[in-house]
């Protein structure tokens, strides 16, 4: 007992030192990755710097969030001894209510150093600098003595520093900065004026309006930073003058909103902005910003849809045709093509299979150059109503089609086309009738069909079969009785152009029954023939009709008799008043003439002679 406690206790030590060996050792815990600082700078306007504060961006698939060093510069703690910065290409900046925005247009400056640029102070720009925790100490940025070309703008407050000015104008349309324009349209004329290094006294700005161009009144703003002084304007539109007393250092923008002029052709219109200093260490500069002014050309744009509600039937397919026509002046790009269902019980799969083909074929259509002014296109696309489509719980199928375009000058126009189609459900009815009703071999039958069209859908005949269910005809009178009754109904015009709706076609067919027809095998000749009509090949509905017919065996004429048997005298038409006999004879039947009934008289009395004597005689005896 004793040997087996301890090879368990050594069994069990032996476990916990395999584990211990396993196991990362703790002095690997703590080490410390010393964070490498990258900065970012954004181009960012006015708006935007007043607009957010917070930025990120994301290394090595992890998200670091930046402080900010100035108005455009985020600087950046990565925790990687060696950071490439061609992997980050974009940073997300964050309002002041923490929703991000991302500007893959902007351009972006990453440095492991510090970019040039504004500095502040801890607290400067409302944030407050709160020292790592656990954190090793960061090594002083070794930053190059500047050269006495460069200003030096790391220390706005540094009164050595020498002011620089940087200017930069803008042609603004609803979208931002374009280089082409409407006639008649709004356009934003924007100067930006970048002052460094210190600020700058007595700065003039002048601008002469092109004469093509009118100012909007009342649409000129000037922008600087919190606590800047407005400058004074010299003078107004067509040449406006401002005269800065002192221009801080900061972004100050200047701009005002004219109407593009009315022009034939295209037109290059060009704005100049100039700046002036006393200060001879600012030289001035002049910025030049040129739009091209092209026709106002109409634009239009008219789409419809038809569906053919002649097959909207169920288990068949509904043709819808589709037209989109540009009615102005100016070719179009179509940018979406869409029509959707607002009612009915199609699949969601088959919706999406039907818009697939209504944009393959349209934008085929289109081609790669747009629709041209003037230009129509056309498709027609089935759409498939399945056999087991509810009907009485969804018997309108609308839908509305939608088209969505967009010109060279950014204008965006759409147009839509709605209908709501009523189902159908094909249906047809058939009677016949067989005259007359008790035949002879050798004499004919007379059929008459007569079809009805019930459905609110243009039927079309697709086949007709005539099946004998009884009777003694042979295969091949059978197989002639249904081309001959297929022949009569393709040869009707009625027919072959398709039954309309309540309308009635009435067929007759004569079947002559042979002499030799066997009674005994057919004495009740039946048939049932079957009608098949169709709206399309996936539409077919088939309605089924039978008629009886008696036949009897021909009575044999004597021999004496040469009367034709199609001789109408061998039968007797019943007469309108019945005759009534007189009480005092009987009537007479058989033949007319009198020998026949003296004959018999005469007989009568010999009979009554020949019983008298034979009585007689047995007296005697």
């Amino acid at each position: 007992m004793q040997r087996t406690n301890q090879r368990f206790i050594a069994l069990i030590t032996f476990v916990l030192v395999l584990i211990g060996t396993w196991a990362p050792h703790g002095s690997y815990a703590n080490t410390t990755v010393t964070p490498t600082p990258i900065y970012a700078q954004i181009d960012l306007s006015p708006e935007e710097i007043e607009a957010y504060d917070d930025a990120s961006l994301i290394y090595a698939d992890v998200t670091y969030y930046g402080a900010r060093e100035t108005s455009t510069i985020w600087r950046f703690m990565i925790d990687a001894t060696e950071v490439d910065l061609t992997t980050i290409d974009q940073v997300t900046l964050y309002d002041k209510a923490g929703v991000p925005y991302s500007f893959p247009d902007a351009v972006y400056a990453f440095q492991m150093e510090q970019l040039a640029g504004e500095s502040s102070e801890p607290g400067d720009d409302g944030t407050e600098t709160v020292p790592d925790v656990d954190t090793p100490v960061e090594p002083p940025l070794v930053e190059p003595e500047p050269s006495p070309e460069e200003p030096v703008t790391e220390e706005v407050a540094a009164p050595s520093a020498n002011p620089a000015v940087a200017i930069e104008q803008l042609v603004l349309g609803a979208d931002g900065p374009i280089e082409r324009v409407l006639s008649g349209d709004l356009v934003t004329y924007r100067l930006v004026i970048d002052v460094t290094g210190a600020p700058i006294e007595n700065l003039s700005v002048t601008n002469t309006v092109p004469e093509a161009l009118t100012v909007v009144a009342d649409s000129v703003e000037v922008l600087g930073p919190e606590g800047s002084v407005a400058p004074t304007t010299v003078s107004g539109p067509p040449a406006f003058e401002w005269t800065f007393p002192t221009i801080p250092v900061g972004t100050t923008t200047i701009q005002f909103d004219m109407f593009a002029p009315d022009v034939t052709s295209e037109t290059v219109v060009t704005n100049t902005f100039c700046i002036g200093v006393e200060d001879e260490a600012v030289p001035s500069a002049c910025k030049e910003a040129s739009v091209t002014v092209v026709p106002n050309e109409t634009i239009g744009l008219e789409v419809g849809k038809e569906a053919n509600i002649d097959q909207a039937v169920v288990g068949g397919m509904i043709p819808y045709t589709f037209v989109i026509e540009n009615t102005g002046e100016t070719a179009l790009t179509i940018t979406s093509i869409e029509d959707e269902f607002f009612s009915g019980d199609i699949d969601a799969k088959a919706v999406d299979t039907f818009n697939a083909n209504v944009r393959e074929r349209l934008l085929a259509l289109v081609g790669d150059d747009g629709l041209l002014a003037g230009e129509r296109v056309e498709a027609t696309v089935n759409l498939s109503i399945p056999t087991d489509y509810d009907w009485t719980s969804a018997p309108e199928i609308g839908n509305v089609f939608r088209v969505a375009a967009t010109d060279a000058y950014g204008r965006i126009i759409d147009a839509e086309s709605q209908q709501i189609v009523l189902l159908n459900q094909a249906d047809f009815t058939v009677t016949k009738m067989a005259r007359p009703e008790t035949v002879h071999p050798g004499e004919a039958i007379r059929y008459t069909y007569t079809i009805t069209n019930t459905s609110n859908v243009t039927l079309y005949f697709v086949d007709v079969l005539d099946e004998w269910t009884s009777g003694a005809l042979t295969t091949k009178e059978q197989r002639e009785t249904t081309e001959t009754l297929r022949d009569g109904m393709r040869a009707l015009a009625e027919v072959e152009n398709g039954l309309v709706p309540g309308e009635e076609v009435v067929l007759e067919m004569e079947k002559v029954l042979l002499p030799s027809y066997d009674v005994r095998a057919g004495a009740v000749l039946t048939n049932r023939t079957t009608f098949t009509f169709e709206v399309n090949r996936e539409a077919r509905v088939s309605r089924t009709v039978e008629a009886t017919v008696h036949v009897k065996q021909s009575l044999p004429k004597p021999d004496n008799d040469n009367r034709d048997d199609q001789d109408e005298s061998v039968y007797v038409p019943e007469p309108t008043t019945p005759v009534t006999p007189d009480q005092a004879t009987l009537p007479m039947t058989g033949t007319t003439k009198t020998w026949g009934t003296v004959l018999g008289l005469v007989l009568i009395g010999l009979g009554l002679l020949f019983l008298t004597h034979r009585r007689r005689s047995s007296a005697k005896a």
